[in-house]
């Protein structure tokens, strides 16, 4: 089964508009892009999504009230539901 996917690319500054062609959960083609950076976040994003966490926490008896945490890399999208 074929469909088309529509996403705006946040590979780089450019935002590009891109088309997606998808058979089941296979990218067939990818177009809009004007870069190889597009294609590189389609298949990412379309076949194992992750993402970057980052927090604030409130510190108890510390120099400052809150700190901003975050993770030192991305985690799959699928442990975050």
């Amino acid at each position: 089964m074929s469909n088309k996917i529509e996403l705006i690319c946040i590979g780089c500054p450019l935002g590009c508009n891109l088309t997606v062609d998808m058979d089941g959960s296979e990218v067939v083609e990818v177009k809009g892009n004007t870069c190889k950076k597009g294609k590189e976040y389609v298949n990412q994003e379309l076949t194992n999504p992750q993402r970057n966490i980052s927090s604030s926490v409130k510190v108890i008896n510390g120099d400052l009230e809150i700190v901003s945490v975050r993770l030192n890399g991305s985690i799959p999208i699928k442990y975050l539901k």
